[in-house]
């Protein structure tokens, strides 16, 4: 039998689709010593324009299934189920959740002051209270420009990894942020990191990717700081838990990091 601290700890991630898949690359580089058990509705993706109660009554079920599965957190893979349904989970399960949300303290931290930062999002993040208070508190003077794309993410779902097929309805969804002279971009949807080597190009930007800082927070969490193995594979579900199926993280990053 291995020594405990050998033993993985398991965590579930929640998407509508292939967002948080995004995620999977960054998790892979610090090789954590997890289990990963990935469920998504790909069925109804995006949640962009979807209501909170329907938000609720879809990522509640995957939680049941990832509850089945004895994981040890579960982190809501997406700003916009983040905004609309974390603090209704918290109130009905003791699991830890691990939520997402527009990294918008960037231009606090790491801002200089010849700097000019937007940040992209779906329309529901924009609108939830939760991110209106997070505006609030870490950009109250307006430093950075917000831009909502609403057909962003169903079309990096349509891509299926291919992005140069799609050039024109990418580029189509960026002319809002064409020629203001951007320093910076932060993305605030877990499916944006796909193309944030378009993004970079497209806008002559420094592309923010917040993966890094969501590792860090799991492996707060999950306390994951003194052993790190190595997985290679992880459990993936696209119907909110009905069925469920091995998959390499190779096949992720081949498939979808153009």
């Amino acid at each position: 039998m291995l020594p405990f601290f050998f033993m993985k700890k398991k965590i579930g991630i929640i998407d509508s689709g292939i967002g948080g898949l995004s995620l999977l690359d960054g998790f892979s580089d610090a090789k954590l010593n997890l289990e990963y058990f990935y469920c998504s509705d790909n069925k109804n993706v995006p949640y962009g324009l979807k209501s909170q109660q329907f938000m609720v009554e879809r990522v509640t079920k995957m939680v049941e299934s990832l509850l089945e599965k004895n994981v040890s957190a579960i982190l809501l893979a997406c700003n916009t189920l983040t905004a609309q349904t974390i603090d209704f989970l918290r109130s009905q399960y003791s699991v830890p959740f691990i939520g997402i949300e527009p990294y918008i303290n960037f231009s606090n931290l790491h801002g200089q002051e010849n700097s000019k930062i937007s940040l992209i999002l779906t329309e529901a993040t924009f609108l939830s209270d939760r991110f209106q208070k997070l505006k609030n508190l870490k950009d109250p003077n307006g430093e950075v420009d917000i831009f909502t794309l609403k057909k962003l993410a169903l079309i990096i779902e349509l891509c299926h990894g291919s992005y140069t097929n799609h050039k024109k309805e990418l580029e189509d969804e960026f002319y809002q942020l064409i020629d203001k002279s951007y320093t910076h971009c932060i993305l605030g949807c877990t499916h944006y990191p796909f193309i944030k080597k378009f993004i970079g190009s497209f806008l002559k930007v420094e592309v923010v990717d917040p993966t890094q800082y969501v590792v860090k927070e799991v492996k707060r969490v999950l306390d994951l700081k003194k052993y790190s193995l190595t997985n290679d594979f992880f459990e993936y579900s696209s119907n909110c838990g009905n069925k469920w199926e091995r998959t390499s993280f190779d096949y992720i990053k081949n498939l979808y990091f153009k």
